[in-house]
């Protein structure tokens, strides 16, 4: 694999991440009502009246952790919010309905896509490996 790495360097990206908290509730109107007032909160006090907030509002299991979703890759913000990641930056706060129900959610910080490093890449370069090696026995037997 690193051989792989070493001939192929920069064809493995790491897609752009975003750091999420979120605060589940009953309805529109109560998620609304949150974002206006969480809006209203200067920047550099938004995570701690969002941590506040999440304690004392939030009807979801994640409760525990602040609301903290962890690093969500693009592809898994747009599956799980239905947004762009693109016009979200680090403060921002938006009101959704999905599955889970209302929410109100806020980008704790963004990271841009990268070249993966060795270890990073390690795990796709040896799924690579693994489909060459696949295509060269079902090409011999054809």
């Amino acid at each position: 694999t690193k051989n792989w790495y070493s001939r192929n360097k920069g064809k493995i990206k790491v897609l752009p991440q975003i750091r999420l908290r979120n605060i589940l509730v009953d309805n529109k109107l109560a998620a609304t009502d949150l974002f206006k007032r969480l809006s209203a909160t200067p920047m550099k006090e938004r995570l701690s009246s969002f941590l506040y907030a999440v304690n004392t509002y939030s009807k979801d299991g994640n409760k525990k952790n602040g609301g903290d979703n962890g690093w969500l890759t693009s592809i898994q913000f747009q599956k799980l919010f239905n947004v762009s990641l693109a016009s979200k930056k680090a403060g921002d706060l938006f009101v959704v309905k999905n599955n889970f129900g209302w929410q109100v959610v806020l980008v704790e910080a963004k990271k841009p896509q990268k070249i993966a490093n060795y270890n990073e890449a390690k795990e796709e370069i040896e799924n690579i490996l693994k489909r060459e090696k696949l295509f060269e026995l079902l090409k011999k037997q054809l």
